[in-house]
C-alpha cells in the first residue's frame, strides 16, 4: 500500500472521504467560538472547527448515469481533491 501525505494552506470546513472513484463521504465541520488555553496557560477566545461527530453524507458513482446525483458528485469533488494535490506537490 501507498500511502502519501501532503498539507495544503487552506482552512478546513468538511471531511471529504474519496474512494477510489466508486464512492464518496462529505461531511461540514461546525464552527463554534470557544476559549482556549494556550501552552502558557493563557485563555484566548477563537473560532474553532468541531469535525469530531460531523454527519457524513455518502454519495456513490453511477457509472451507467454520468449526469446522476452520486457521478456528479464524485467527478466535481474529485476533480477538486486533484487540484489541491496537483499544487502542492512537494517534489
Amino acid at each position: 500500500m501507498d500511502v502519501q501525505i501532503r498539507e495544503v494552506p487552506l482552512i478546513p470546513t468538511f471531511k471529504l472521504y474519496l474512494c477510489r472513484g466508486v464512492e464518496g463521504l462529505i461531511g461540514p465541520y461546525k464552527i463554534v467560538k470557544r476559549t482556549i488555553l494556550t501552552a502558557d496557560d493563557t485563555e484566548i477566545d477563537a473560532w474553532d472547527v468541531l469535525g469530531l461527530g460531523s454527519t457524513l453524507i455518502r454519495l456513490a458513482n453511477d457509472e451507467g448515469d454520468s449526469h446522476a446525483t452520486g457521478s456528479v458528485f464524485m467527478q466535481s469533488w474529485q476533480e477538486w481533491f486533484d487540484s489541491c494535490w496537483c499544487r502542492y506537490d512537494p517534489s
